[in-house]
């Protein structure tokens, strides 16, 4: 994926996260884009570790900040104590416009992954997308109820019933892909 695909990517994910009234901050786009990249197969080429709240690209990070020097994302200050929402600028559209015969094919795996993660909250995004990370990673041949344990054991202020919920609504996500894949 070229430099320019990329970003129009992140743009066009960052605009079905605003449609769907998101907070559109980093860690919303982080947590999505992961998603986008590790289970609908959208060849981002992102580097991801499990950091302080689930997968997280530093990569990533430095290519919003990219962005957003290039005018395509603009960080809207928001009261403390939240962090800022990145919004697309009309550059950012324009770029999307620009890149839409590229963006097509992927365009349903965009939908369908802003149409899931978007209404779920920070914490709750964390743990979704480290229950994803522990049957990518951690455990992929086993059972819920034992990836649910090991994301107890990645992250000890969750829960055991919060991790047997994630790791039910990632095998539900998985389900729900097939058709976009």
């Amino acid at each position: 994926m070229t430099p320019t695909l990329h970003a129009a990517t992140i743009a066009a994910l960052d605009d079905a996260l605003a449609r769907r009234e998101n907070w559109c901050g980093e860690t919303h786009l982080q947590k999505v884009t992961y998603f986008l990249q590790e289970m609908l197969d959208v060849p981002l080429g992102l580097a991801y570790i499990l950091y302080k709240h689930g997968p997280f690209s530093f990569e990533l990070r430095d290519r919003l900040a990219t962005m957003k020097a290039d005018g395509i994302l603009e960080a809207v200050r928001q009261p403390i104590p939240y962090g800022p929402r990145l919004l697309l600028t009309e550059f950012g559209h324009q770029l999307i416009d620009d890149n839409d015969a590229q963006l097509c094919p992927i365009r349903p795996r965009l939908e369908f992954v802003a149409e899931r993660l978007a209404p779920m909250g920070v914490t709750e995004l964390e743990r979704v997308a480290t229950a994803h990370w522990v049957l990518k990673k951690v455990a992929p041949q086993a059972p819920p109820e034992e990836r649910a344990r090991q994301l107890v054991e990645l992250k000890p202020h969750i829960q055991l019933a919060q991790a047997i919920d994630a790791t039910g609504q990632v095998d539900a996500m998985r389900v729900q892909a097939a058709p976009v894949l």
